[in-house]
C-alpha cells in the first residue's frame, strides 16, 4: 500500500515537472517568427535568457540569505543581482514581443559591461575574462550576424589591449590579493570550465537549429521537386489531351473538307441512277405497251435505280456523321460503299480501282473510324498518280481485305509517285505532307495512325519505291488485347 502511495506521488511530481516544463517552453522559449532564420535566433536568444534568469535569481535568493546570516557578508549585493535579474526579464519581455534583435543587442550588452569592468578591476588577461569574451563573441555571431561579431571582436581586442597598458604603466591599479588565496587555482579553473561548457552549449544549440532548418529546407526542395514533376507531368498530359483534341477537331474538318472537295463528284454519281428513273417513269406515263410486262420491266429499272441513289446517299451520309458506337460490321460492305464513293474522283483521275474483299471477314469498332481509314488510304492512293507520269492505262488502285490468324489485313496499293527514304518515317507526323498546299495539310495519314492504334490497337506497315508505287497494310487485330505497334518497310531509289 506505501510503495502505491510513494509511486502515485513520484507520478503525480513527474506530471507537475512535466506540466511547469510545458508551460515555460509555451510562454517563454517557443518562437513567435514565422521567418526560419528569426525562429532559429529567437530560440537560442530564449534559451539563454531563460537559463540567466534561472541562474540569476538562484544567485539571488543565494546571496540574500548569506547576507541576512552572515554578519561581515561581503559578497554581491543582493539588490544589484535583483536588477540584474529584472534586466533580463525585460529582455525576455522585449523578445516574446517580437523585437528579437533589440533583445540580442541588449543581451550583448548586459554580459559584456561585467566583463570590462572585471578587466579594469583585477586584470585584462585574465583566462576567465578572455573566454567570456570568446563566448559574447561566438553569441554575437549566432544571434546577430557576422560583421557585428567582428566589430565586437576588434572592440574587445582594443578594450583588453589599453586596460592591460594602464595596468602596466599603473594608470589603472588592479587588484590583486585574490591571486594569493589557496582556493586561486579552484576559483580560476571552475570559470573556466563554466565558460567552455557555455561555449559548447551555445554552439550545440546553433548547429542544431541549422540542421533542422536544412532538413526542412531538403525536405521542402524534395517536395518542390516532387510537385514540379507532377505539376510537369499534369502539363505534358494536359498538353497531349490539347493536341489530341486539336488533332480530332483538325481530322473532323479534314473529313468535312474532302467531303466538300468530292460533293461534285457525289453530284453526278446521284445524277445517273435519278436520270434512269425519270426516263424510267416517263416512258411508264407515255404508256402503249402491249405486255404488261414491258410496264413492269420499266418500273423494275426505275426502282433499282432508286434504291442505288438511295443505298449511295446512305454511304455518303454515313462519311458526315458523327457516331462513337462500337457494333459489329462487314468491313467488305464498308469498302465497297466508299468504292462507290470513289467511282466519280477515280474515274476522273482515269484510275481504276480493283478489290478482292473476303466478305466473311467480320470486324468490332467504329465503322466511322474505320471508314476514315480507308477513305485516307484510298484518296491519297488516287492521288499519288497525279504528276507521276503513269500512263492512263496502268493506273490502278488495289484494295486487298482479308484474314490473316488473329488479324484482319487491310491493303491498298498503288503504282504512282511512291515516297522517298527520307520521307518514310514523317510521314506519319500531323501537317507533314509531299502534297502542294492546294491539295493537303498532312491530316490524312497522322489521322490512320491514331484511329488504328487507339481505336482498334491495330498496327501499320509502310513499303515504297519512289516511281513504283506505295504500299499500305493495316493489320486490325481480331483480339483489341494486342499492343499497337509501327512497321517501316524500306523505300528504294
Amino acid at each position: 500500500m506505501g510503495n502505491d502511495i510513494e509511486s502515485a506521488q513520484r507520478a503525480e511530481k513527474r506530471t507537475l515537472i512535466r506540466s511547469f516544463a510545458l508551460f515555460v517552453h509555451r510562454n517563454c522559449i517557443r518562437p513567435h517568427s514565422d521567418v526560419e532564420d528569426v525562429r532559429r535566433k529567437e530560440l537560442i536568444l530564449n534559451i539563454l535568457l531563460v537559463s540567466t534568469i534561472v541562474l540569476s535569481t538562484t544567485l539571488f535568493a543565494i546571496a540574500t540569505y548569506d547576507s541576512i546570516i552572515i554578519e561581515d557578508y561581503s559578497g554581491v549585493f543582493p539588490l544589484a543581482l535583483f536588477v540584474w535579474v529584472a534586466l533580463f526579464v525585460a529582455l525576455l519581455s522585449i523578445s516574446r514581443m517580437g523585437y528579437v534583435q533589440i533583445s540580442s543587442y541588449g543581451l550583448i550588452i548586459l554580459f559584456l559591461l561585467p566583463v570590462l569592468y572585471t578587466m579594469i578591476r583585477y586584470g585584462a588577461v585574465i583566462p576567465e575574462l578572455v573566454l567570456m569574451s570568446a563566448l559574447l563573441i561566438v553569441i554575437a555571431s549566432i544571434l546577430i550576424g557576422t560583421r557585428f561579431s567582428f566589430f565586437l571582436a576588434a572592440y574587445l581586442g582594443l578594450g583588453i589591449v589599453l586596460i592591460h597598458y594602464a595596468h602596466i604603466v599603473n594608470l589603472i591599479i588592479p587588484i590583486s590579493e585574490w591571486r594569493n588565496s589557496e582556493w586561486s587555482v579552484i576559483a580560476d579553473a571552475v570559470p573556466l570550465a563554466a565558460t567552455l561548457f557555455v561555449i559548447a552549449i551555445v554552439s550545440w544549440l546553433s548547429n542544431r537549429e541549422i540542421e533542422k532548418s536544412l532538413r526542412r529546407a531538403r525536405t521542402s526542395e524534395a517536395e518542390l521537386k516532387l510537385e514540379r514533376d507532377s505539376l510537369e507531368q499534369k502539363v505534358e498530359e494536359r498538353t497531349r489531351e490539347l493536341k489530341q483534341a486539336q488533332m480530332e477537331q483538325m481530322a473532323q474538318l479534314y473529313r468535312f473538307a474532302e467531303f466538300g472537295k468530292m460533293s461534285s463528284g457525289y453530284f453526278h454519281d446521284i445524277a445517273n441512277p435519278l436520270t434512269a428513273v425519270s426516263l424510267s417513269l416517263e416512258q411508264m406515263k407515255e404508256g402503249g405497251y402491249q405486255k404488261l410486262s414491258d410496264a413492269r420491266v420499266h418500273f423494275e429499272r426505275a426502282l433499282g435505280a432508286t434504291k442505288r441513289m438511295e443505298a449511295y446517299i446512305s454511304a455518303v451520309r454515313k462519311q458526315i456523321q458523327q457516331r462513337e458506337e462500337l457494333e459489329d460490321f462487314s468491313p467488305s460492305e464498308e469498302v465497297r460503299q466508299l468504292i462507290d464513293i470513289f467511282g466519280y474522283k477515280a474515274r476522273k483521275a482515269c484510275v481504276v480501282i480493283r478489290s478482292r474483299l473476303d466478305a466473311q471477314v467480320r470486324l468490332f469498332g467504329n465503322t466511322l473510324k474505320f471508314n476514315q481509314v480507308v477513305m485516307n488510304l484510298v484518296n491519297n492512293a488516287i492521288d499519288s498518280y497525279e504528276g507521276a507520269g503513269v500512263p492512263k492505262e496502268d493506273r490502278e488502285v488495289v484494295i486487298i481485305l482479308r484474314k490473316e490468324d488473329a488479324y484482319v489485313e487491310l491493303t491498298v496499293k498503288d503504282y504512282g509517285a511512291g515516297i522517298r527514304r527520307e520521307d518514310l518515317n514523317r510521314i506519319f507526323e500531323p501537317f507533314f505532307t509531299t502534297k502542294s498546299a492546294r491539295e493537303g495539310i498532312g491530316i490524312g495519314l497522322a489521322t490512320v495512325k491514331d484511329i488504328v492504334k487507339k481505336d482498334f490497337v491495330g498496327s501499320l506497315r509502310v513499303e515504297s519505291k519512289l516511281g513504283k508505287g506505295s504500299e499500305f497494310t493495316v493489320f486490325f487485330p481480331l483480339n483489341v488485347a494486342h499492343s499497337a505497334t509501327e512497321e517501316y518497310g524500306t523505300t528504294d531509289r
